[in-house]
């Protein structure tokens, strides 16, 4: 046996343990899901899309990307009634598709306003002559951001438009 003496006067029996135990850490809670008020990444940037609710995949397969790029970019013919048929078509069989789908209507719905609203102030003759290149240049963010929208969903991305009022939730 080791009966030999440390420079405390114990014998190296009686020594306690180098490290003491460790207690288990908890694990780590589960990440949020989006539309479960969790609150997005400072900079305001939108969470990326997360396993969705009939699925359960983390990214969204390539059904749920093309149907979510088809309700974006078939707005730039049909304008919202596109959005609407195919988000109101596909919501409950892909949770991408719900999100793209909405974003889009959203955005279509805030440009038929701001167009109407365009169309019905451009009757006053002197204010005609402002209200009719307005509406021609609002054509061009209109168009653009449509396309980004779709080419952001074909990617698999959630897209979020600027300056648009959310009347679908």
């Amino acid at each position: 046996m080791n009966d030999e003496k440390d420079p405390t006067g114990k014998t190296g029996m009686e020594q306690p343990p180098s490290t003491p135990p460790r207690s288990p850490t908890p694990p780590p809670p589960p990440p949020s899901q989006p539309g479960t008020g969790a609150t997005p990444p400072p900079g305001g940037a939108p969470p990326p899309f997360s396993a969705s609710a009939a699925g359960g995949s983390i990214e969204p397969n390539q059904d749920a990307r093309m149907w979510g790029m088809l309700a974006h970019l078939l707005s730039l013919v049909a304008g919202p009634l596109a959005a609407l048929i195919i988000w109101q078509m596909k919501k409950d069989e892909f949770a991408f598709v719900d999100d793209q789908g909405k974003e889009a209507l959203n955005f279509q719905i805030c440009m038929l306003v701001i167009f109407l609203g365009l169309a019905v102030v451009s009757q006053v003759p002197v204010v005609f002559c402002l209200t009719v290149p307005l509406m021609l240049l609002l054509c061009i963010p209109w168009a653009v951001f449509t396309i980004i929208g779709g080419v952001k969903a074909n990617q698999g991305e959630r897209y979020r438009y600027p300056l648009t009022l959310r009347f679908v939730k």
